[in-house]
């Protein structure tokens, strides 16, 4: 090893290694080296360099950035300042994207859930530069957008009862399309809503044992009555679909259909489908009743 106080900037020099055998056979190499006056910086992407996400999820990127001087390196932190330039670009158009990275550390691309489109290739590009020395070195990174799941939800409970001759509402507006932000995604016409029903008790039939209004079974509020006589201690089972143009998803609930005189009870809130050991559940319903009557809770 050579110590670098040797050298002087912008020399060249010719450093030549001899070895020799005991019958003195010798053999040498040469290499030349040019000592210049200057720092070149290196980045370099934190992690694999193909990433697969999802629209929905926080995307981070971070790079590791240095400074190379003669045969040493030495970190960023401890040496020269650095300044970051991000740039995101949809693969194959070149066409820059409009995104902000929410990241206080210049070093780390931070997106925030939906800055990308599903379906899509990008390509993330940081360029780091030396402040003092505005010498700069680049790398990139390709993301690829994968599609997510529709997912169709059906409110108040799997089993919900009514009264004959009730008109009731089976509410399909939580359904959601993961890669929309907020599940008020439904409102929009690329997801489509299909309601169909069958008299599953006492005795199954694929007619339905109450009456869906024609005008609702293709939106997300399926309107229905209970008017025929027969209806009374039936059970139906109302299958929701939702779908797009490449992806579908269902859902089924269960309408009691009891007496007039009976009490009705629905599920109005559920907090939540999964809880963990640590955390609360909070499950209302809505009952009605033609006349006195009370409610008791089971579990």
């Amino acid at each position: 090893e050579v110590p670098s106080s040797m050298f002087q900037v912008e020399f060249a020099y010719t450093i030549t290694a001899t070895l020799c055998n005991f019958l003195r056979a010798c053999r040498s190499a040469a290499v030349q080296l040019v000592v210049i006056d200057d720092v070149l910086p290196t980045v370099s992407i934190v992690g694999p360099k193909v990433l697969t996400v999802y629209s929905k999820a926080v995307l981070s990127v971070s790079v590791k950035a240095s400074v190379s001087s003669g045969c040493s390196q030495s970190n960023s932190a401890t040496a020269l300042s650095f300044v970051y330039g991000w740039s995101v670009a949809q693969a194959g158009t070149g066409i820059a994207t409009n995104v902000e990275t929410v990241s206080k550390d210049k070093s780390r691309l931070l997106l925030q859930p939906f800055a990308l489109q599903p379906q899509s290739l990008y390509t993330i590009t940081v360029i780091a530069m030396i402040q003092s020395t505005s010498k700069s070195a680049s790398t990139s990174v390709q993301v690829q957008v994968v599609q997510g799941s529709i997912f169709a939800v059906i409110a108040g409970g799997s089993t919900q009862s009514f009264r004959m001759f009730d008109k009731g509402v089976v509410d399909g507006s939580l359904s959601y399309d993961e890669d929309q932000p907020g599940r008020e995604s439904t409102v929009i016409p690329a997801l489509a809503f299909a309601w169909t029903c069958v008299t599953e008790m006492p005795v199954f039939s694929a007619i339905c044992s109450v009456q869906m209004n024609s005008s609702s079974t293709a939106s997300p509020l399926l309107q229905f009555i209970a008017s025929l006589e027969s209806a009374a201690n039936t059970t139906s089972a109302v299958h929701l679909l939702v779908s797009d143009s490449q992806r579908s998803s269902e859902a089924t609930v269960r309408l009691v259909i009891n007496p007039s005189d009976a009490p009705s009870i629905v599920f109005s809130q559920l907090s939540s489908t999964s809880i963990t050991v640590a955390e609360q559940f909070s499950l209302r319903s809505t009952v009605s009743f033609r006349g006195p009557g009370s409610c008791v809770w089971t579990i």
